[in-house]
């Protein structure tokens, strides 16, 4: 559950050491106190008196086993390089080191020490990610399938606990969990997750059966806007929409012909069909994190365009007319359809070759873009961690599931270790610049537009301000009266 939506309802559900308080802040959770030895390598956590929504007390060891299974190498999944901060992590998870070796040990009930491979700025931002919550080590030892259950079978530590799911349907109900720490701050009381296509969606919205339409759960669509009496909201977020060469297949093995395809695209038209205002990307970092306001590829320039492809004709050995066709896969919705649709017609006048089009299911893209089985693919990234080392860590190791585009440089990798290091500010950001200057000049990704995202929700629910800043935390809404409603100023 790392991906941007599984990360929304998890949140709801658990809650780690660490969390964004409702000022939008790194605030303390489970634990209480945290200490950081000087080295900056050694962090020993004190949990606070909590408890799981069955009534056991969450303890130290919950965390650790929680961890561990995650770095199994039985254990799949494309999130394990956000531990690899951790001692041993990576090379346990590869199968060199056994899972007692990763530095992650219960003192006792409540202490819990994480010992880093190198001081990392951003370690206590990374535990906010549902990702590091505990896991009901007793529970999971006694009833391995608890997480296929809903209501007090399915047990977690949040705001909200599972009362039903109907994962078939698209269906999630949760409600407000009194045993949660923090109970006092959880306003809501229920909350409900329905399933639909835009269509229906924007049908309930208007019959008043649903209260929130749009992101951060479903992608904006433009029928959206046919609503007059609705505010459109809007908010950025540290998040990026790429196109991702995977590098490993012929012929985008080659980088002049993925230097063709960057200038046969014009972003800035791609952009405005997907938000109807001009937000094209300049380089392949989020906006906060880039160090490069000026990238080569800037525009559709399909003279350029030609000259790399038949730069690129030269390097594989073959003609024009031996060129195969290429496949472009992207998510199935509305507007995603109909900039892949754009995207082929821009390749295909620029270069003159041709372009197949595939839509699959977020899930499906996500498996096959992991599995290296596709040429190019679209894909919407998201910085959880605000610090670019984050996202240019996915390109780091060839072999990591979440590097969708199977690409890597010895000299990338050694300014990575280099940022990852040091505890020079300056130098650090040195080195992450020139990192970037290297994916920005072999193109593993174009990208193409950072992420404006947009919703409308009905008027009697309350927001934090602050909270646009980043991805809506669901557990922070509110809901006013209609009374309070006309005397409480709007956001």
């Amino acid at each position: 559950g790392g991906d941007t939506l599984s990360t929304i309802l998890l949140k709801t559900l658990y809650e780690g050491l660490m969390h964004k308080s409702k000022d939008g802040l790194l605030s303390l959770a489970v634990a209480e106190k945290v200490s950081i030895s000087k080295d900056l390598k050694t962090y020993i956590f004190k949990l606070r008196e909590c408890y799981w929504s069955n009534g056991d007390r969450i303890v130290a060891y919950d965390f650790e086993y929680g961890w561990k299974k995650i770095l199994s190498p039985h254990f799949s999944t494309p999130f394990a390089y956000l531990f690899y901060p951790i001692k041993n992590a990576k090379a346990v998870k590869e199968g060199s080191l056994t899972i007692d070796e990763v530095k992650i040990f219960a003192l006792d009930k409540s202490t819990l020490s994480v010992e880093l491979e190198t001081p990392s700025s951003y370690f206590l931002e990374l535990l906010v990610h549902p990702l590091f919550s505990p896991i009901n080590y007793q529970v999971d030892q006694q009833h391995p399938n608890w997480g296929s259950q809903d209501g007090v079978r399915y047990v977690c530590n949040g705001p909200f606990y599972l009362r039903k799911a109907d994962p078939q349907w698209g269906r999630y109900e949760i409600a407000k969990n009194l045993r949660y720490w923090n109970i006092n701050a959880i306003q809501m009381d229920e909350i409900i997750m329905l399933k639909a296509n835009s269509k229906n969606a924007l049908k309930m919205f208007l019959q008043n059966e649903i209260d929130w339409i749009g992101r951060p759960l479903i992608p904006w669509e433009a029928s959206f806007t046919q609503i007059d009496d609705e505010t459109i909201e809007t908010y950025s977020s540290p998040a990026i929409y790429w196109y991702v060469f995977n590098t490993q297949v012929f012929p985008f093995h080659n980088k002049n012909l993925r230097k063709a395809i960057a200038h046969a695209i014009d972003r800035e038209q791609l952009t405005k069909l997907k938000y109807g205002a001009g937000s094209s990307s300049i380089a392949p970092l989020p906006p906060t994190h880039t160090q490069h306001s000026n990238n080569t590829v800037t525009g559709r320039n399909p003279e350029l365009a030609r000259k790399f492809f038949h730069q690129a004709l030269k390097e594989l050995g073959i003609t024009a007319k031996e060129f195969p066709s290429i496949t472009l896969i992207h998510t199935k919705a509305e507007v995603r359809d109909q900039i892949a649709q754009l995207t082929r017609t821009q390749i295909e006048s620029a270069l003159e070759i041709r372009c197949h089009i595939e839509s699959y299911s977020w899930e499906k893209l996500f498996d096959k873009m992991t599995k290296g089985e596709y040429q190019i693919g679209t894909m919407g990234w998201t910085a959880v961690v605000d610090d670019p080392l984050y996202t240019l860590n996915i390109f780091k190791n060839r072999q990591d599931k979440i590097n969708f585009a199977k690409w890597e440089n010895p000299i990338f990798q050694e300014l990575l270790n280099g940022a990852d290091c040091t505890a020079d500010k300056i130098k650090r950001q040195q080195y992450l610049a020139e990192a970037e200057a290297i994916l920005i000049e072999e193109l593993p990704v174009i990208p193409i537009s950072y992420e404006v995202k947009q919703f409308m929700k009905k008027k009697n629910i309350q927001i934090p301000s602050n909270l646009y800043g980043g991805e809506i935390d669901f557990k922070w809404l509110s809901i006013v009266s209609s009374h309070e409603l006309l005397s409480t100023p709007q956001i």
